[in-house]
């Protein structure tokens, strides 16, 4: 990194304490180079042991923000865009626990919370009295890849997984209840699958 572009990055201009460049969202650093990241890391580490992290990042605050905030502005005719973007490559090891694309976790102490907590907040906000989607959803499943592993992975994969929860009594106000008694549908919360919608039957008594 020359020394004009660290006087950038480590200048106030932006507004930030510690390390920033582009002075706002309008007022960006720009590059017309095609291909490139502002930031690129490429990191290993080789301990056998322990739990190794490419950047953790820990933000107290006693109001309200966020460790970390990613907007992605789309200013022209563009494709395949994501605010963030989160891969678990698996190349040559193995995996015993767990894996995660995206893992994101609330810890609760002591006490009763109230407000919309969730683990994973998934929004769309329509910015103006038009706004619209032709064939949008609140959350997309995708099976993608090989199609002989495609085949298996539709074979042998749920469409979401509930763990923890045990299955209650009918009308016991668990999570999962046993049904109680042969009341009528009265709601279809629609889905889509393969493009095609179908309608997942609900009622509002148990």
């Amino acid at each position: 990194m020359n020394s004009q572009v660290m006087r950038k990055f480590f200048s106030n201009q932006c507004g930030a304490l510690l390390a920033g460049t582009g002075a706002s969202e309008s007022v960006p650093e720009n590059t017309i180079l095609a291909d490139k990241s502002f930031l690129k890391y490429y990191t290993a580490c080789t301990a056998l042991t322990g739990t190794s992290r490419g950047l953790y990042w820990s933000h107290q605050v006693k109001k309200s923000g966020e460790a970390g905030r990613f907007k992605t502005i789309i200013t022209g005719a563009a494709n395949d865009v994501h605010g963030v973007h989160g891969t678990i490559e698996i190349n040559g090891g193995t995996i015993t626990g767990e894996a995660a694309g995206g893992r994101f976790n609330i810890v609760l102490p002591a006490g009763v919370f109230g407000g919309q907590t969730c683990g994973l907040y998934a929004e769309l906000y329509a910015n103006h009295a038009t706004s619209n989607l032709t064939a949008g959803s609140i959350a997309r499943f995708v099976l993608a890849g090989d199609g002989t592993g495609v085949g298996l992975l539709d074979h042998s994969c749920a469409l979401f997984s509930i763990e923890g929860n045990s299955i209650g009594a009918a009308a016991h106000g668990h999570i999962v209840d046993a049904i109680s008694g042969d009341k009528a549908v009265t709601h279809l919360a629609r889905i889509r699958i393969n493009g095609v919608a179908y309608y997942i039957m609900l009622r509002n008594a148990v």
